[in-house]
């Protein structure tokens, strides 16, 4: 229920602007994540591709050369899409945008150490990626990522 109160009254007794009972507020909420999943699961756009780069740690160690990551469409384990390491670059797959799940198998001496799964994991062109797409996978909970990327034509080597 939306209410347009009077605000004319003393400064005393000035009631809220509008007020949202928690059943206005949950459907509200739902009709918003509704579209956002609409759009986000809106056949792919042919004209573009996007290059998702997955990096891989166990903590503070880094272990995407040992690991081998699928990338299946949201929800399904069909049609999946292998990755591919990279130097420098960690696992790649050419995509197009959408959700995504993503299945990471760590291997050491020819042994399955570590399976994670990523779900729902919204890969779109975002216009400060330049056409790639980072997601960063850890085997322990707890642990974050932050990538820095400098402006194009600045050297890292020479930042301090």
């Amino acid at each position: 229920m939306v209410r347009l109160l009077d605000t004319s009254n003393t400064i005393s007794n000035i009631p809220t602007v509008f007020q949202m009972t928690r059943s206005t507020l949950g459907a509200f909420t739902a009709a918003t994540a509704t579209i956002v999943l609409l759009q986000a699961t809106a056949a792919p756009s042919s004209e573009s591709s996007i290059e998702l780069q997955v990096r891989v740690f166990d903590g503070l160690e880094e272990v995407t050369e040992e690991t081998k990551a699928t990338v299946y469409p949201s929800g399904k384990r069909e049609g999946s899409t292998p990755t591919t390491f990279t130097p420098g670059r960690g696992l790649t797959a050419t995509l197009p945008p959408g959700l995504y799940d993503i299945q990471t198998v760590r291997h050491r001496q020819d042994q399955v150490v570590s399976i994670r799964w990523s779900e729902r994991l919204l890969v779109l062109d975002y216009p400060d990626e330049g056409g790639q797409h980072l997601e960063v996978t850890n085997f322990k909970s707890g642990f974050g990522a932050l990538q820095l990327r400098p402006q194009p034509g600045v050297d890292v080597g020479q930042l301090s």
